[in-house]
């Protein structure tokens, strides 16, 4: 069943009246869905998510109509899984990277600059495009929340978070790391929880290997965990994608 996100709560408590010209034409043209069709149309406040089942009854070129089946409601949940992403070299990377983190449910995507990751200004144009990404594969996904896009200029400015987790190439450490971060191969550090707190670990993902010694005792004053992905050296999309998978886990 097609999932669609929606701006606008329903019409009235029995129908949704849908207008949005580019919902109308992916729905009418694209999907070529007919009168008695069901899809899911789903809203998100800051609160709660609402997410109706509805029966398509009336279809023109401006509007569509729909018949409201069943409706629930559910609470959003707070950030559990987050994952961090220096800029690669190219934006269809990028739109790659975000696309499957938000089809694997990450909560929170986080860009920035690196000091070897390529320059890149995500103007007007290029970031609509990100959102437009996320919010097609929260819907092709089902998903019952969009995640999070933040973007930061450089590494110091994300906030200092409680634990850290860095991919990391093999035997990395023998070049740069110092010895007061801890590795451990086995450990995916999904979130931690004790009775009155839940700590959410940042994944950090970098261009290839490229991470310089600053960036190593930026950690170094962090709960940091490295890990290795693989055994050999992944590509950042790849990485992206066993990090976001190890995330949910």
């Amino acid at each position: 069943m097609q999932l669609f996100l929606l701006k606008t709560p329903p019409s009235t408590p029995e129908t949704v009246t849908l207008s949005d010209a580019w919902l109308v034409y992916q729905m009418s043209r694209v999907l070529r869905m007919r009168s008695w069709d069901r899809c899911a149309l789903q809203r998100t406040t800051s609160d709660v998510t609402t997410r109706a089942i509805v029966t398509l009854t009336s279809i023109d070129r401006t509007q569509i109509t729909t018949s409201i089946e069943s409706i629930d409601y559910r609470d959003n949940h707070q950030i559990r899984t987050r994952c961090a992403v220096a800029f690669p070299n190219k934006f269809s990377k990028l739109e790659l990277i975000v696309q499957k983190l938000t089809e694997l449910s990450v909560d929170e995507i986080i860009l920035f600059g690196a000091e070897r990751s390529q320059p890149m200004r995500l103007q007007e144009k290029r970031l609509q495009r990100i959102n437009t990404i996320i919010k097609e594969a929260t819907e092709q996904s089902r998903w019952r929340q969009q995640p999070v896009l933040s973007i930061y200029p450089t590494l110091t400015d994300i906030p200092v978070s409680e634990q850290c987790v860095v991919a990391d190439i093999p035997d990395h450490r023998r070049y740069f790391g110092p010895e007061t971060i801890q590795y451990d191969p086995q450990s995916y550090l999904t979130h931690h929880e004790t009775e009155h707190h839940v700590s959410v670990p940042v994944r950090y993902i970098w261009p290839e290997w490229w991470r310089w010694a600053r960036d190593y005792e930026f950690f170094a004053q962090q709960k940091t965990t490295m890990i290795t992905l693989w055994d050999t050296v992944l590509r950042m999309e790849t990485a992206a994608v066993v990090c976001g998978f190890l995330a949910g886990l």
